[in-house]
């Protein structure tokens, strides 16, 4: 028996406003970026949403965001299913390429908070980190996927920056709730 739990979690305010004011853009704030996510993932039997990284009172990085989904899902599994499960449980960090590299995630040092890493780069990567040598021991320690279409948080903010539609890269159901509640980005 094989089960799958993912989860989507968007990152804290504390994180993002600063990240995009460097930038100079507006940011969409914690809760309503948790609710474009619920939206977006409304009929999903397969990934649902976390609220558990933006409800804590301050920033808390990807290690313990990861160690926090990890108890939770051991704990969940233990008293669903067994405590034999649930030790054997593995949990991976899916994060972007860019991500990967800037914290130095292609060496197998996240292996002490999670079982693997998986990587998703834009189209055209080819940055030499991002194939490390397979690890024999732990083939998922870093595997990399290059997406073959282009849509990305940046690539949504630029376009709504530029007054352009975004319907081809989202739900319905966001798009109605960002106009619903006047939600964009805008220079500062």
């Amino acid at each position: 028996m094989h089960r799958f739990d993912r989860y989507l979690s968007p990152t804290h305010d504390n994180y993002v406003e600063p990240k995009l004011r460097s930038q100079g853009i507006s940011c969409i704030s914690g809760h309503h970026r948790a609710e474009l996510i619920r939206l977006a993932l409304r009929d999903s039997d397969w990934i649902q949403p976390s609220r558990w990284e933006i409800s804590q009172a301050s920033f808390v990085d990807f290690p313990e965001v990861t160690a926090w989904h990890r108890r939770y899902l051991k704990q969940l599994v233990s008293s669903e299913i067994s405590a034999e499960v649930a030790e054997r449980l593995r949990v991976l960090y899916v994060c972007g390429a860019d991500h990967a590299l800037r914290c130095g995630l292609t060496n197998g040092s996240a292996l002490r908070w999670c079982d693997g890493i998986v990587a998703i780069g834009r189209p055209g990567s080819d940055d030499p980190k991002l194939h490390p040598s397979p690890d024999p021991a732990n083939p998922l320690a870093f595997v990399y996927i290059e997406r073959q279409d282009p849509v990305s948080s940046s690539l949504i903010r630029s376009l709504m920056l530029r007054g352009e539609s975004i319907a081809q890269y989202t739900y319905p159901q966001v798009i109605e709730y960002m106009n619903a509640h006047g939600l964009s980005f805008h220079r500062l």
